[in-house]
């Protein structure tokens, strides 16, 4: 499982691949009301973004400094999606980065990271943490149509899309 920062290009791997992935997706349905009618009409409105939550587990303690100062860029990576972008040209481009969430054959979607939360369970002797997990909840993004044909063809792989 991979996430790339699609402003910086920077990418972050999974180090174990996470034990479970939630997603949800729904549509949204307005209740028209015609009098007379013993019941309201169902109209389709939009479908809502689709939305992962991953808990993504960190441990160094037995890997050493290295794998230590790669969880911590880890940390600092997942963190630097939730904030905006310097130097931005337009409003689109002055939010915090999109991503592009890979689970290899079942999901690529462009996202963006709306909740992270950290759980530290054991620091090292300078209080710094050497195991924890990273809650994760990503958003999809569409700029562009998707349709009902276009999921029965991709599932969740939207890799040929221009989004």
């Amino acid at each position: 499982m991979s996430i790339v920062n699609l402003h910086t290009q920077g990418v972050l791997e999974a180090q174990f691949n996470p034990t479970e992935l939630t997603e949800s997706l729904g549509a949204k349905y307005a209740d028209e009301v015609v009098p007379g009618l013993s019941h309201p009409v169902r109209q389709f409105v939009h479908t809502e973004s689709q939305v992962l939550d991953v808990n993504l587990y960190f441990d160094s303690i037995s890997a050493g400094k290295a794998q230590h100062a790669r969880n911590s860029e880890a940390r600092k990576f997942l963190m630097a999606a939730c904030f905006p972008r310097r130097m931005a040209s337009n409003l689109r481009s002055a939010g915090a980065p999109r991503l592009l969430f890979v689970w290899p054959g079942l999901i690529s979607l462009t996202c963006t990271l709306d909740k992270l939360k950290f759980g530290y369970t054991l620091m090292n002797t300078d209080a710094a943490p050497t195991v924890f997990t990273a809650s994760c909840t990503l958003t999809e993004i569409r700029d562009t149509l998707l349709t009902c044909e276009d999921v029965l063809n991709m599932g969740s792989e939207r890799t040929g899309l221009a989004f």
